[in-house]
């Protein structure tokens, strides 16, 4: 940008100096045709006057010029001493971001190895759950098994016990029966058998009595 602004500086002054040239050569024209129309030494003095000006103002200019390309030259080796600069610390930005790069894939490196031993570790535990949990079906399936077998045992013994209690029921009204039975036959048999000792205190109470009336002929007849 600096090299830019002053090349164009340099070239205004070139300009500047071309134009005052052209003034230059000009005034010199007319000093020359005045020279030949007039003679009146006042105006000859002017004129040599302002070509004296011109030419300290064209001598300025060049003195210029040449400071300007002079500073021209030394802004151009600052330029190139600046881009010089800016390639090596390009370059060394480029190297910086080279070990940078290099740093990040060795942390990356590190830390996709940690995240590979997660995943192993993480694996190794799903397969020891996914172990345990086929144990635990096995286990659930061999406990539905065996609960389905205890079910069907208690089935049974519900069916063997219902027919128990109905063979006991149907026994324990046979034996009501045979008690009602027996306790009929009992109360027949102490009605016999009362009487039949009633007949029998009869009878011996009669024989008692004809024992008497014969112990009493017997007597009678002595």
């Amino acid at each position: 940008m600096a090299e830019m602004a002053v090349t164009e500086e340099l070239c205004q002054v070139q300009e500047q100096a071309s134009h005052f040239q052209t003034q230059f050569n000009e005034e010199e024209l007319k000093n020359s045709n005045h020279a030949k129309t007039k003679s009146t030494s006042k105006e000859l003095i002017e004129t040599m006057a302002q070509n004296t000006l011109l030419r300290k103002q064209v001598s300025d200019l060049t003195v210029e010029k040449q400071q300007q390309a002079s500073k021209i030259v030394d802004l151009e080796q600052n330029s190139n001493s600046a881009n010089e600069t800016i390639k090596g610390l390009e370059q060394k930005t480029e190297q910086d971001k080279d070990v940078d790069l290099i740093n990040q894939t060795r942390d990356l490196r590190s830390e996709l190895s940690q995240k590979d031993q997660t995943i192993v570790h993480l694996c190794e535990d799903i397969n020891d759950i996914t172990a345990k949990y086929n144990d635990a079906c096995f286990e659930r399936e061999d406990l539905q098994g065996q609960n389905s077998k205890i079910q069907a045992e208690i089935c049974d013994l519900k069916e063997n016990v219902e027919r128990r209690e109905a063979s006991n029921k149907i026994e324990v009204e046979v034996l009501q029966e045979e008690v009602v039975y027996a306790t009929e036959e009992v109360e027949r048999l102490t009605k016999v058998l009362d009487e039949q000792n009633s007949l029998l205190q009869e009878q011996t109470a009669q024989k008692d009595i004809m024992i008497q009336n014969l112990q009493q002929k017997v007597t009678f007849s002595k």
